[in-house]
């Protein structure tokens, strides 16, 4: 917008040179017309916008997490991933399965009172045998940027994946998304814990997290367009627009009516389960408002005039005061979704006033300042500092693209002057 309001104090100055070359005649009337073509790409400004949000992200610091960006989407993405079974829990389960408490219940499960080396080589539990449990994992995401409050996500993708060894084919998993403690070992379940969010029986097909990133430039991508197919859906979209810490807590249990191995109970047994916990955050971003969203600019016109005009009574403005009306079309390329926007103009502080709404098509914006609105610029609006915000409709989807593009196809100027002047002679 700086660059266009440049562009216009140009066009002042050519006006001022020609009209000072006239020969002897009193006022100058006409619409001088100009058109520009391929004037440049301004995605760098775009960029440096959305880097803002993007900063907001990669600052994460989230117990357990491991946050990257996608590298391989079309908008701007992220990847919120939390093994849910770490070590020290598949340890627990281990030692769990080994607990002579648990053989005595296998036996009892049988009817027997027998060596363990007298156990069948499988049988079908009775009832759930609890292995492990993990309590509550806050994740709190970063705010938005303030110029982006009016807006939610919209988009998420959360699934958990389940795989590992055999014994994950009679393993259950139920994960819940609110403040549930359950104990100190050996990982009592309180009565009365509510149902889980998610309930999950056996395996799925595995993530493979650690295939899908890559380091690209020394920082390390996910490199996927999205969540592979299959894993356990979870929905955490409303949790996470209420702005509230999401909170995970499972509990693993070998499930009843499913098959129990005598060699999960070995000491050299193989037992290895992997659950994880894998969000997906593109920054397709909701208006939540019923009035839509305000996107305001950074100030950036300094606290002058912005054609420079002199304040007073004893102030020559003649120049400026010669243009009637003022029209400016610019023709666009674009990956932003601007069809349906508004410009805002504000005269900045509205002292004086000032205030024009513009309607953005997608591939043009269109300026047109009528003579009733130059009166009042060039009459009453001095000094004018705009603030420069965009209005975005009720409902509408913001797609924060992950390289924005901005290439100024064409740029057309027109104005209507009468420029009265004094003769030296």
């Amino acid at each position: 917008m700086k660059k266009i309001i440049h562009i216009l104090a140009i066009c002042f100055v050519i006006l001022a040179v020609f009209a000072c070359t006239l020969p002897s005649t009193l006022e100058v009337r006409g619409t001088p017309e100009m058109e520009i073509y391929g004037t440049g790409n301004y995605g760098q400004q775009f960029e440096e916008m959305f880097s803002e949000i993007r900063k907001s992200f990669e600052e994460q610091d989230v117990e357990g997490f491991q946050f990257f960006e996608c590298n391989n989407t079309q908008y701007m993405a992220f990847i919120l991933y939390l093994p849910l079974i770490k070590e020290d829990e598949l340890a627990e389960i281990n030692d769990k399965l080994k607990d002579p408490t648990l053989l005595g219940d296998m036996e009892n499960e049988l009817g027997l009172s027998v060596p363990d080396s007298l156990l069948p080589d499988e049988f079908i539990l009775g009832h759930d045998y609890e292995l492990a449990t993990g309590n509550a994992k806050d994740i709190k995401l970063a705010e938005f940027p303030d110029f982006m409050k009016d807006f939610e996500f919209s988009g998420i993708n959360a699934k958990i994946y389940v795989h590992g060894t055999d014994i994950v084919e009679s393993l259950g998993i139920d994960v819940y998304l609110d403040d549930i403690t359950f104990g100190a070992p050996p990982n009592i379940i309180p009565p009365g814990t509510q149902d889980p969010d998610v309930e999950i029986s056996g395996p799925t097909d595995p993530f493979n997290f650690d295939d899908n990133i890559k380091n690209i430039g020394g920082i390390n991508y996910y490199t996927k367009s999205s969540l592979p197919n299959g894993g356990h859906s979870v929905s955490v979209q409303d949790i996470i627009n209420n702005g509230e810490n999401v909170q995970f807590s499972y509990r693993a249990y070998l499930k009843k009516d499913n098959k129990f191995k005598k060699e999960w109970l070995e000491d050299d047994a193989d037992i290895h389960v992997q659950a994880e916990l894998v969000i997906m955050l593109p920054l397709l971003l909701k208006v939540k408002n019923q009035n839509g969203a305000t996107i305001n600019f950074p100030k950036d016109f300094g606290d002058k005039d912005i054609f420079g005009r002199d304040e007073g009574e004893n102030a020559d403005n003649s120049l400026y005061e010669s243009i009637l009306e003022l029209t400016l079309k610019m023709t666009n390329a674009t990956n932003l979704p601007l069809l349906g926007w508004k410009l805002i103009i504000n005269n900045s502080e509205g002292k004086p006033s000032f205030h024009k709404e513009i309607t953005i098509y997608h591939e043009k914006l269109e300026f047109i300042f009528s003579e009733d609105e130059m009166k009042k610029i060039n009459k009453e609006v001095i000094p004018f500092i705009p603030d420069i915000s965009i209005l975005v409709p009720p409902n509408a989807t913001l797609g924060i693209p992950r390289i924005p593009t901005f290439f100024l196809k064409s740029l057309y100027f027109k104005a209507k002057i009468s420029y009265q002047m004094d003769l030296p002679f």
